[in-house]
């Protein structure tokens, strides 16, 4: 596989770890790591994490392809729903266990039966995974001390009420 084919496949997804790499590229361990630091050089990838390399320079592309089963909620969902003016710190991303370390990123651990009301969107080209409006909501609720109280009461006059109602109960 020549560098353009493998750059296109890279591009298809946001994150990649050495496993699939030596997958994509039908060497062995060692051999990829060195393609790994190659790409890497030449501005292909960047490195998030031991063993975890980016291919797209949006966080929101990267955090939720890390972790299966991971959305984003909080202020950021908030935002990315236009109920935020403003842009948070840190995104905060909801998984049922944490994440590499990296910067911008906060994980959020909730227990697994608390992982739900997601959807699937688009960002620059990668998939991501987002809450609804009613479960930011309801995670804010939830988990008071990581967004104040005052967005979510913000965000709710743009709610579904029923739903936000039976997000609430679930959590």
């Amino acid at each position: 596989m020549n560098r353009l084919e493998l750059q296109r496949k890279l591009n298809e997804k946001a994150v990649w770890n050495t496993t699939e790499l030596t997958v994509i590229l039908g060497k062995n361990r060692s051999i990829a790591k060195v393609y790994a630091d190659r790409l890497k050089k030449a501005g292909i990838l960047r490195p998030l994490a031991r063993g975890w390399y980016a291919s797209s320079p949006n966080i929101f592309a990267i955090a939720t392809s890390i972790k299966n089963n991971s959305y984003f909620s909080f202020l950021s969902a908030l935002q990315l729903h236009h109920a935020l003016d403003q842009m948070p710190f840190k995104v905060q991303v909801v998984a049922a266990k944490k994440g590499p370390d990296m910067q911008g990123v906060e994980w959020v651990v909730f227990p697994p039966d608390k992982i739900f009301g997601y959807e699937r969107i688009r960002v620059d080209g990668y998939s991501a995974n987002l809450a609804t409006l009613e479960k930011a909501v309801a995670d804010i609720a939830y988990r008071p001390r990581l967004a104040s109280l005052n967005y979510a009461y913000a965000a709710i006059t743009r709610c579904d009420m029923q739903k936000l109602a039976e997000y609430a109960r679930m959590m």
